[in-house]
């Protein structure tokens, strides 16, 4: 997608996501499986045996053959990819009206303006003069 002339960003999203390679993958999934198979030794019980099992012959295909693994892994890939487009919008709109927008209704309640957004009738300027004052002008000659 060619980008418009007044526009300064790209926009487009077209890059390609990298899953990891199939042996971290095995290796990850090992370790998961291995929590949840020794998780019931902290209440005394015995552990999940069959959970063990195909504990150790996930890490042991992991180790050797980890290409059998290659469906696997682009299935969970492509179930990560499909999360992000779900709840990443949803999480973001949460947090923005449920943090963002109360918060700046309590920022006007209170009289408080960062942005400096509010109309000054009387104002001639709405530059912020600094002081002290910045840098000397000839002092940016080699900016880049």
């Amino acid at each position: 997608m060619a980008k418009p002339a007044h526009l300064h960003e790209q926009l487009d999203r077209s890059e390609e996501v990298k899953g990891s390679s199939d042996r971290s993958f095995g290796i990850t999934f090992a370790v998961v499986g291995a929590i949840f198979a020794l998780w019931p030794l902290l209440d005394g019980e015995a552990p999940r045996w069959w959970l063990l099992a195909i504990v150790a012959a996930l890490l042991a295909i992991s180790l050797t053959v980890p290409h059998i693994l290659r469906p696997l892994n682009r299935i969970w890939l492509k179930i990560g990819l499909l999360l992000n487009k779900v709840v990443s919008p949803i999480v973001l709109g949460v947090i923005f009206f449920l943090v963002l927008t109360p918060m700046g209704f309590l920022m006007r309640l209170g009289g408080k303006d960062p942005l400096r957004l509010r109309f000054e009738k009387g104002a001639p300027t709405y530059w912020i003069l600094r002081e002290p004052p910045g840098p000397a002008p000839k002092s940016m000659t080699r900016q880049f």
